[in-house]
């Protein structure tokens, strides 16, 4: 009797332990009632091995940009090319482009998990608030250790949109204590510190006080570098001998960068130090007393910028008004750097013999310095020396 031929089904072609004839002319004995003739079965169940030949999806991170920077989280999004049937990691982590962690946002790392099907996840960034005006900033997110996918685009970057107002200038007004020829500071602030480096222009202008005589004009550009808040503009000061009232100029700012402008101009205040001169009427005695003008010298100590004024007045010594002198009032003035001015007293002539005598101080309303003004009055000459 022959004996029953036994013959095993696998995926695996290498393992039929006979030729394919043979397999199929056994195979052609299995009745169509689906009993076995001629054979028995071995393993009947044969496993099929399925090969995918579907490529890796690739992940990749986008960038995205904060609102404001506001203190909350920030999405970027990691997504895969495809959908996959199998779990998907990848890891992350942040990194400062022109932003600082610790100060402009919270440093953070971890893994990316994709279970099948699922094709993006966020990587939030936490953003920090601050109130420093500064430029736009950013932060890298670094995609690394791909499994079950490759990367394509691994590098993401976050703008944090700054949201602070630009800081605003303003310059001080200054009284100098005297106008001794040396440099006086006008101060320039910046409301608040800046993380960028801002500039201002500034100038000199003409008030009642003038370049050259009263102060030496400048011009320039300060700088505040990130984190200043203060500066100053040395304006030198002219020393002069005039007395004069306080004076006055300007110090302007134009052309800001990384600010504005909240207080564009100061006013320095020059402090006059000459103080008040004095008036002074000078002792005159005539040659004779004819009938004639008498003119009698005041004069100020020192130059004045400004019109002084007096009003003088005769008054009787032993000479008296109408019958020596005519009495005389007035005003003198002074216009600005004159020194001296005069009096005119008209002198009486008469034929009697005499003393010399006198008038009395020309009397000012400003207080001048006394000074006697004698006439001398000559004796008339007799016609007859000794009659």
């Amino acid at each position: 009797m022959q004996p029953t031929p036994i013959f095993f089904l696998s995926a695996i072609p290498t393992l039929i332990a006979c030729s394919l004839s043979e397999i199929l002319g056994n195979m052609a004995r299995v009745n169509s009632s689906g009993k076995n003739q001629n054979a028995t079965l071995g393993t009947p169940v044969g496993t099929m091995l399925i090969n995918d030949n579907d490529t890796l999806p690739s992940v990749s991170v986008s960038d995205a940009s904060s609102t404001n920077e506001n203190a909350a989280n920030t999405n970027l999004v990691a997504s895969l090319s495809a959908a996959s049937g199998k779990i998907v990691t990848v890891d992350y982590a942040t990194s400062n482009g022109t932003a600082t962690a610790g100060s402009d946002y919270t440093a953070s790392s971890g893994t990316l998990t994709f279970a099948p099907g699922v094709t993006s996840q966020n990587i939030p960034v936490a953003v920090l608030a601050d109130a420093v005006n500064e430029v736009n900033e950013t932060v890298t997110v670094t995609l690394s250790n791909p499994s079950e996918v490759t990367l394509n685009d691994s590098t993401g970057v976050l703008t944090i949109t700054d949201d602070d107002a630009a800081p605003t200038l303003s310059i001080a007004n200054l009284t100098t204590p005297n106008e001794t020829a040396a440099a006086r500071l006008v101060t320039v602030s910046l409301s608040a510190a800046s993380s960028q480096t801002v500039t201002v222009d500034f100038a000199t202008a003409n008030g009642t006080a003038t370049a050259t005589n009263d102060y030496v004009a400048a011009t320039g550009t300060l700088t505040f570098s990130p984190g200043d808040t203060s500066k100053t503009i040395p304006i030198t000061i002219v020393q002069d001998t005039l007395d004069e009232v306080n004076e006055t100029f300007t110090v302007g700012l134009s052309n800001p960068s990384n600010a504005t402008i909240a207080s564009a101009t100061g006013t320095v205040t020059i402090t006059d130090d000459e103080g008040t001169p004095t008036l002074t009427i000078a002792n005159v005695t005539t040659s004779n007393e004819n009938a004639a003008n008498l003119s009698a010298t005041v004069t100020l100590s020192g130059v004045s910028a400004q019109t002084v004024t007096v009003a003088y007045a005769t008054a009787n010594g032993t000479a008296n008004a109408t019958a020596d002198y005519t009495a005389t009032t007035g005003t003198l003035t002074f216009n600005p750097t004159e020194t001296s001015k005069t009096i005119q007293i008209p002198i009486l002539a008469d034929t009697i013999d005499e003393a010399n005598e006198t008038l009395k101080e020309v009397k000012s309303a400003m207080g001048l310095r006394g000074a006697w003004n004698k006439i001398s009055r000559l004796a008339r000459e007799r016609k007859e020396k000794n009659g």
